[in-house]
């Protein structure tokens, strides 16, 4: 049974990484989303388990979160990925859109702006530096983060005997 709990696991996690940051043919932005399966889970158990995920990848929650709804399902959070490059600091800021249905969950990171020291925000699709290392980067941390939060939710409930 534990195998079989293990392989469902592997094979949910792996099928959901077969996205990638892109640019949205309709919406003209780069994007990242993917819908991950989670047998026999009700959508009020997805939707707390990502508020926990929320409470421990993020050292504000309470800052994250701008919309949290059970009723709709959805939560959106504001994040931020900073990097010291070439001496100068630079923050990309973007939203993550989370919906819920029994058995699966909808991630979607989207709204990525680029700010690099004095020069403001700028939308990441209207920056020069993407073809630089910092779409690269970002990549990264955005496959970081939707793997990170795949795994917590996806992972079996255990029993809390204590």
């Amino acid at each position: 049974m534990k195998n079989h709990i293990l392989l469902s696991l592997i094979l949910c996690i792996t099928s959901s990484f077969a996205q990638e940051l892109k640019i949205d043919p309709v919406s003209k932005k780069y994007q990242y989303e993917g819908v991950v399966n989670v047998e026999n889970a009700s959508k009020n158990e997805l939707f707390n388990k990502a508020k926990q995920w929320i409470a421990h990848y993020y050292k504000s929650s309470a800052d994250a979160i701008k919309y949290a709804n059970k009723e709709d399902d959805t939560i959106i959070l504001k994040a931020t990925y900073h990097e010291l490059w070439v001496a100068s600091n630079y923050w990309v800021d973007y939203t993550i859109a989370l919906k819920f249905k029994d058995g699966r969950f909808k991630y979607l990171f989207s709204d990525f702006y680029y700010s690099y020291h004095l020069n403001g925000r700028t939308p990441l699709e209207d920056n020069f530096l993407t073809k630089n290392g910092v779409l690269k980067k970002l990549r990264k941390q955005v496959e970081s983060s939707a793997k990170s939060l795949t795994e917590y939710i996806s992972a079996p409930q255990l029993a809390d005997n204590w």
